[in-house]
């Protein structure tokens, strides 16, 4: 096996490089960078629970490179991208080398995050009972296949008038359907968690989704206490702190209110 099952060797760390995107604020020129892309939000924290945190410039034994990729721009469809980065033009990706010095590329939020399991020794996802392990992917799969790609930009730049009235009211309407289902899995288990009192893939699935939900406009505290009571265990927990969007060094204020964003990245 190429990778350690330990954090144990430097080369996948000081090669690493996230790429991420950036998502049009309003439908003006305002832009408000990757910081928010909820996909990538997922892999920073898997990142921070490496003990790895970004760097603009670049990575180190503590840090790994972060490349913006600015969509307005375009620049995620340029064939740089494309070609050696990522196919769908799509974020986040990851680079690294395993320990004898072969470039690697993953696509994918929930690959990225099982590679960071497999070579970094992350016990986010217990292989046993094996019934806790379906129910982590399970809940993850539902925000990750069933309500986040529904909310991004290029489904809802397709959508005109419909019955949901614009794209942005088709993108609420399936994080509200994925959140009302996450309400009543989360139910079942007594712990502070998503399953019990540890941090497994659903919670770094889950926080970003939340963040991404009231910029919808969604009322989480009200309509969904128990996700919010995981929310809040999981914001006591610096792995989670240091990967917010607020973090990272080219967060931006976000825009008032009433220009509230109308687009959303693109992730996987």
């Amino acid at each position: 096996n190429v990778f350690p099952l330990r954090h144990d060797l430097t080369t996948p760390v000081t090669s690493a490089v996230v790429y991420y995107i950036l998502t049009i604020a309003n439908r003006s020129t305002l832009s408000s960078p990757q910081w928010r892309s909820s996909s990538s939000y997922r892999v920073r924290v898997a990142l921070s629970l490496c003990s790895l945190t970004p760097s603009l410039s670049s990575s180190s034994s503590t840090t790994y490179k972060y490349v913006p990729v600015h969509l307005v721009k375009a620049e995620q469809k340029a064939s740089q991208y494309t070609t050696t980065q990522n196919g769908l033009a799509q974020v986040p990706t990851l680079t690294c080398k395993d320990s004898s010095g072969e470039l690697h590329t993953i696509t994918q939020s929930l690959a990225i995050i099982q590679f960071l399991v497999s070579a970094f020794g992350l016990d986010i996802l217990p292989p046993s009972p094996p019934h806790l392990l379906a129910a982590i992917w399970q809940f993850s799969e539902v925000i990750n296949s069933g309500t986040q790609p529904l909310q991004n930009f290029t489904p809802m730049k397709m959508i005109k008038e419909s019955e949901f009235g614009t794209g942005r009211d088709f993108g609420k309407h399936f994080i509200v359907k994925g959140l009302d289902y996450l309400e009543e899995l989360a139910g079942k288990s007594t712990g502070k968690l998503v399953h019990n009192d540890e941090v497994t893939m659903s919670e770094l699935c889950l926080i970003p989704q939340l963040y991404n939900a009231r910029r919808f406009g969604v009322e989480v505290e009200k309509d969904y206490p128990r996700l919010f009571a995981v929310e809040a265990e999981c914001l006591k927990m610096k792995c989670f702190v240091e990967a917010g969007p607020d973090k990272m060094p080219d967060a931006q204020e976000p825009p008032p209110p009433a220009k509230a964003e109308k687009r959303a990245g693109e992730g996987g």
